[in-house]
């Protein structure tokens, strides 16, 4: 069944007044056996980051016990200059992707990026910007979830949130720039 597994709204309008504001120090959510998909997702939210904002963590879920060893990481978002995700498959390896959209350029942009059955793929403001084809078609299941700071709580995002939402099914095309046009369009009233 699809569902829509766990989301952070702050709707009415994209200002700082109604967005979470992550402040780069001890600003997290952290979320213990989220029941994460490790064959099919998609991840979508609105981000805002300013100029000097470099190589931060936004998303990181694994093991609350972070190792160094493979496996402690299922599937890490690093936002600054450009998206970048790391994953670790069930079979063995980590597989990256690396946007080229410059993201810290202080104007809000809609990320939505999908996993499915080992193809992870990246939308930016609802264009597809790449995709990898991984070894596996799933990831490693763990049990630890946080929202504004990567591995071992290192590399605090800052910046601002709006809409971060998980779906156990990946988004087509499609949905996703639907998802931002009607997001976009409401919230301009």
């Amino acid at each position: 069944m699809k569902n829509l597994l766990f989301i952070l709204l702050l709707s009415f309008s994209f200002t700082q007044d109604y967005s979470l504001y992550f402040d780069g120090n001890d600003s997290d959510i952290s979320i213990n056996n989220l029941n994460f998909p490790n064959d099919q997702f998609t991840i979508q939210f609105f981000v805002k980051m300013e100029e000097e904002i470099e190589g931060r963590q936004l998303f990181y879920h694994g093991s609350s016990n972070y190792s160094g060893s493979y496996g402690a990481y299922t599937f890490l978002i690093d936002i600054g200059n450009t998206l970048y995700t790391n994953m670790s498959s069930s079979e063995g390896g980590e597989h990256n992707l690396n946007s080229e959209i410059k993201m810290n350029d202080g104007a809000w942009h809609n990320v939505s990026i999908t996993y499915n059955n080992g193809i992870v793929t990246h939308y930016i403001d609802g264009q597809k910007e790449g995709e990898r084809i991984t070894e596996s078609n799933s990831l490693v299941d763990n049990d630890f979830t946080s929202i504004g700071v990567g591995v071992n709580q290192a590399q605090q995002f800052e910046g601002l949130l709006y809409q971060f939402k998980i779906f156990n099914f990946p988004l087509t095309e499609e949905q996703i720039e639907s998802n931002i046009l009607y997001e976009t369009e409401n919230d301009e009233e």
